[in-house]
């Protein structure tokens, strides 16, 4: 899982950059990388870093467009529980507002909000970056 977690945020990042010329395919071949990788975490996901990288495979589909894929990755993540720390929880979080404000996911807006002010209420150690992106997207998504 390891592996897969690191080859999915290198292709996420590759994919990315806006002069990058390779198709995704070269990229290690991302949506095989991403399959196993989502496989794997679901299919263990009591372990402390599955939900972790259905966080990272939703962000691969956001990378590439498929909001409404990415918000569900989000969401199950979040829903599975993100143990290791409140910043975290908090980038979850924000990664799942992000998709849904991008892909205009409106189907999951009230719970981006709700997950949002979860993520804010318990800011004990949460980055203060992270924090102020959770209160510019709470504010995207009440204007949806």
């Amino acid at each position: 899982m390891h592996l897969h977690r690191f080859l999915i945020r290198v292709n996420t990042k590759l994919l990315a950059l806006p002069n990058f010329q390779q198709s995704k395919d070269f990229v290690s071949n991302s949506d095989q990388v991403y399959d196993e990788l989502y496989k794997l975490a679901t299919k263990h996901i009591t372990w402390i870093m599955a939900p972790k990288c259905i966080v990272y495979c939703g962000k691969y589909q956001a990378c590439i467009g498929n909001y409404n894929v990415a918000v569900k990755c989000f969401d199950e993540a979040i829903q599975a529980g993100i143990k290791q720390s409140n910043n975290l929880f908090a980038w979850a979080c924000y990664n799942f507002a992000r998709a849904v404000v991008c892909g205009n996911v409106i189907g999951y807006k009230e719970s981006a909000i709700a997950k949002c002010k979860e993520a804010l209420k318990n800011d004990d150690d949460t980055d203060r970056d992270l924090v102020e992106k959770l209160k510019d997207h709470m504010t995207k998504l009440s204007e949806m």
